[in-house]
C-alpha cells in the first residue's frame, strides 16, 4: 500500500538514520487532513511525551503534501527544545 511505501523511504530513513542511528523501527504513523480554515490549532507539544518508549530515543518526521507557511498554520519548532529533556504532555 501507499502508506507503507511511503513512510519506509529510504529518503524518509536516511534522515532519521541522521539523527537516531541506523537501529529504525516505525513505532507509528498518522496523516492529518487538515483543510484551509476548517478545524483548530494544536498547542505547542514534544511527540515522545505521548509514546510509552524508554529511552526516548526516537524522531517524528513531519511531511507535508501541500505548500505549508505561517499564513495556514505550517510546523514550527523551538531552537534547542531537544536538549531540555521531555516535557509533560498537553
Amino acid at each position: 500500500p501507499f502508506w507503507v511505501r511511503l513512510i519506509s523511504d529510504d529518503r524518509l530513513l536516511d534522515v532519521a538514520q541522521l539523527i537516531i542511528g541506523p537501529d529504525i523501527a516505525v513505532f507509528s504513523s498518522h496523516y492529518f487532513c487538515k483543510l484551509p480554515g476548517v478545524g483548530r490549532s494544536v498547542a505547542w507539544h514534544q511527540d515522545g511525551s505521548y509514546y510509552p518508549l524508554w529511552p526516548m530515543n526516537t524522531v517524528s518526521l513531519w511531511l507535508a503534501a501541500d505548500r505549508s507557511d505561517a499564513a495556514n498554520g505550517c510546523l514550527q519548532v523551538v531552537s534547542g527544545s531537544h536538549l531540555t529533556g521531555l516535557g509533560l504532555p498537553g
